[in-house]
């Protein structure tokens, strides 16, 4: 799967294990890589779990086109999923990009 940013500063911030680590923490920057790698490694949205460790689960609201995966108990990984003409989608078999629009804690907002 192809994985893209919202800015370019966050593309370089999740692009290096330096900066992640820099911007959140050796044990949230280490779990960010490794939801990263989950991404890398799976062809769709449908590949990826909605169980725990990643639990990924469609948000509602303001941010009702996007995705979020655990990468804490309280940090989520939040992002878009794009078909093939990137075009953004909620359809999880269809979704084989994604656009990663920020790392945060939303359960106070």
């Amino acid at each position: 799967m192809e994985i893209g940013a919202s800015t370019n500063k966050l593309e370089k911030i999740i692009s290096s294990s330096k900066k992640l680590k820099k911007q959140f923490g050796t044990d949230i920057a280490n779990r960010i890589q490794q939801r990263i790698t989950e991404f890398q490694a799976a062809d769709t949205l449908s590949d990826i779990s909605h169980l725990p460790p990643a639990r990924l689960h469609a948000l509602s609201g303001n941010r009702k086109d996007c995705f979020a995966v655990d990468v804490s108990a309280n940090v989520r990984l939040i992002f878009q999923g794009l078909d093939e003409d990137y075009e953004i989608t909620t359809d999880k078999t269809k979704a084989i990009k994604i656009y990663i629009k920020e790392v945060r804690d939303y359960h106070g907002n």
